[in-house]
This record gives C-alpha cells, sequence and structure tokens, in this order.
C-alpha cells in the first residue's frame, strides 16, 4: 500500500521497508504497547513534513558545499547512510555517513571550520553520545545541522530540523530520515538538478 515509488533516487522505498520490518517486529512480539505506537506512524511523518518546511529557507547556504558527512547512532547508524545517499545521488558531492562511535576515531579530524556535518539525535539511548560528540563538532567550528526532538542539542545547532516530540526510538529512524531527505532535495533545486532523475542513475540496475 506504499504506491509507486517515481523518483529513481528512491525514498518511498526506504521507509515502507522500515515500516514493515516494524510491522512484523511488533506482530512477532505480541506487545500491544508497540501496536499502539505503530498506529500513531502516519500523524509523526505527516508533522515531520510539516516541520520540515523551514528547509528550503536556509537551503541555498549549503549549495556550494563539496563534502558532507551524516552521523547517527543506534537505530539511526542506518539512518545517517541513506540521507549520505541522497545527497550522493542527488547533488553529485562525496557525503559519508558515519557511525558517532567510528567518526571520532579518525574522521573527527577531517573537521575544519564551516564544515557542515548533519546528527541524527533523537530522543533515546542514544541521544548523550550524539550530544557529546555535538559539543565537540561546535567547539571545532562545524556547522550542525541536527535533527532532533531535544531542546538542548538543538541549541547547538546551526540549524535545527525539528521532529515531534513523541516519536519512540524504535521508530525514530522512519521519521528522522525525512528531513535530510529533504534537504538532498532542496540541495539538488538551488544547484538546478533534476530531483526525480539524477544523471548516471536508472531505475533498473543488473548486477552479475
Amino acid at each position: 500500500m506504499a504506491g509507486e515509488e517515481r523518483s529513481i533516487a528512491a525514498t518511498k522505498t526506504y521507509t515502507a521497508q522500515l515500516t514493515l520490518l516494524a510491522m512484523l517486529t511488533a506482530a512477532l512480539s505480541g506487545e500491544g504497547e508497540l501496536q499502539r505506537s505503530l498506529s500513531k506512524l502516519p500523524q509523526l511523518v505527516e508533522e515531520t513534513l510539516a516541520l520540515s518546511e523551514p528547509i528550503h529557507d536556509w537551503a541555498e547556504r549549503y549549495r556550494y558545499m563539496e563534502r558532507f558527512a551524516v552521523i547517527g547512532r543506534g537505530f539511526n547508524y542506518c539512518t545517517a547512510f541513506e540521507i549520505s545517499l541522497k545527497v550522493k545521488e542527488l547533488c553529485y558531492i562525496s557525503a559519508n555517513g558515519y557511525s558517532e562511535a567510528d567518526f571520532r576515531h579518525g574522521p573527527i579530524a577531517t573537521i575544519q571550520h564551516g564544515f557542515p556535518v548533519m546528527l541524527v539525535a533523537p530522543k533515546g539511548a542514544m541521544l548523550p553520545y550524539m550530544q557529546d560528540l555535538t559539543d565537540k563538532l561546535h567547539e571545532r567550528g562545524a556547522e550542525c545541522l541536527v535533527i532532533s526532538n531535544n531542546d538542548q542539542i538543538a541549541q547547538q545547532a546551526t540549524y535545527h530540523m525539528p521532529l515531534p516530540q513523541r516519536v519512540p526510538e524504535w521508530l525514530s529512524p522512519i521519521v528522522s530520515v525525512i528531513p535530510g531527505q529533504i534537504f538532498a532535495m532542496q540541495q539538488a533545486v538551488v544547484r538546478g538538478y533534476a530531483v526525480d532523475s539524477p544523471r548516471g542513475l536508472s531505475k533498473v540496475t543488473v548486477t552479475q
């Protein structure tokens, strides 16, 4: 029931697959609370889309960036890689996804003043680690684009991409990826690139 994926740089398929895994988890666990949380997911996605509208107003600032990092941890480790992939596909720049733990052991050396870093940091068990890393990136002069529903980490953000307050951590990847996908789309728009038909990509890829 997800409908047709029209964009070559797929977004709907990603969130639909995560939702399917969440549905299987809830069904196999038999826990009513998980089912109740899932029933609220459409509304949470709708709210996230509305909260992401201001990205359009500041996307122009990063029109000429050539390097970009996205960082997540725990449930949102995969979110960092999906967002970085969308930026690569739509904007043709070097964008890398990292776990928060891995980023500290080497890649953090690349951070210079003005380096744009997106941090996926919703409320949950991983938030203190993401908060600590955001503080360190802020000290190094990085431009921190923070996807979060936590006020404290939002204060360290160059730009804050808010999430609904009541997102359960186990479902957070499904909504946290949306602001990152919209950021990638807006970057393509301000650069004059085709959003739905990026160069060099096709809907079907044959591998051997």
